[in-house]
């Protein structure tokens, strides 16, 4: 009995390492669990929000990678900035400055995005990771 619970043990480790240095291996994840759910959306936003205060505070460029489907998008409308992903949409922020959404994506799943905080603004950059 011991011997099977550590033959999972070591599976379950070497699937985890694998899908954590391997983003193809991520994306077959991802496409089994391709629902998002309401929570992993407003997470995403959170993060993203906190990235645009710290890149905005420091003047720096902070990134997060993220899996994602085809139908992701970011908008920043009246000082609002949006998520659209899933078919539900998460308010990131209201901001007082403007934010520039520059989306660079060629279509995989797997992307990058890039907050780079300036003096007037704050740029998100959402780009293919490689």
């Amino acid at each position: 009995m011991v011997e099977v619970f550590e033959k999972c043990l070591v599976i379950g480790l070497s699937l985890m390492l694998a899908a954590s240095i391997y983003p193809p291996i991520l994306n077959i994840i991802s496409r089994i669990c391709d629902s998002v759910s309401y929570d992993q959306l407003n997470i995403l936003a959170k993060e993203v929000d906190r990235l645009i205060k710290l890149s905005r505070a420091s003047k720096g460029v902070y990134s997060l990678s993220y899996i994602v489907s085809k139908d992701f998008n970011m908008f920043f409308e009246g000082s609002v900035l949006k998520i659209f992903y899933g078919g539900r949409v998460a308010y990131v922020g209201v901001y007082d400055f403007d934010i520039i959404v520059d989306d660079l994506r060629k279509g995989g799943d797997f992307v990058r995005i890039l907050v780079i905080g300036e003096d007037s603004s704050v740029v998100v950059v959402i780009e293919d990771a490689v």
